[in-house]
């Protein structure tokens, strides 16, 4: 199991009928390069410059009281934004304690990650909404994937609302669901 360590807090955000997190005091999308992912291991928040949104990692599955609520379940249970490392990148999920980890969509697949982190809120961070892909200048990366950012989205799906991961070239909202990883265009 690889581990990571992400020394910045920043964040993703806002997209079409599509939700981003976003932080209107920051006036330009903040990259995470590759000197922030390294194989070692996770780094507390209290390590973390302090902002409106940060990380804290995940242990037993006990998720922080402040996390940040990316949306819902049909059923209405509360899920929550999160991230983790996968194939040489960091990618936005979705979690909740039963799931007893992080869910990304990647390769077109639903994946759990065990080792993860949840966004949590220290300040006044914000959804806005997005269309068709774009990425506004107030969205913060939650993570990165060939050298791109991954901006935090949510989107409803069959009944729900999910946390996710966009891009500009996905068009949409990537999330897991079921065993699948499915794009939200709307």
């Amino acid at each position: 199991m690889k581990t990571f360590d992400i020394k910045s807090d920043v964040l993703a955000l806002s997209i079409g009928s599509l939700l981003l997190l976003s932080l209107p005091q920051i006036g330009h999308a903040s990259p995470l390069d590759k000197s922030q992912v390294v194989n070692t291991s996770l780094v507390p928040i209290d390590h973390l410059i302090k902002k409106p949104l940060g990380w804290v990692n995940v242990r037993n599955n006990n998720i922080p009281s402040n996390a940040v609520f990316g949306g819902q379940e049909s059923n209405t249970q509360p899920l929550y934004v999160c991230r983790g490392a996968h194939e040489k990148g960091v990618h936005v999920g979705k979690t909740r304690p039963e799931f007893g980890g992080c869910y990304i969509g990647w390769g077109g697949k639903s994946v759990l990650l065990t080792n993860y982190q949840v966004l949590v809120n220290q300040g006044s961070a914000t959804w806005v909404e997005g269309r068709g892909g774009s990425v506004p200048s107030t969205a913060f990366a939650g993570g990165k994937e060939n050298n791109e950012n991954l901006y935090i989205c949510k989107a409803g799906y069959q009944g729900g609302t999910h946390s996710g991961k966009i891009r500009q070239a996905f068009r949409g909202c990537n999330i897991a669901w079921g065993e699948q990883e499915i794009t939200v265009p709307v």
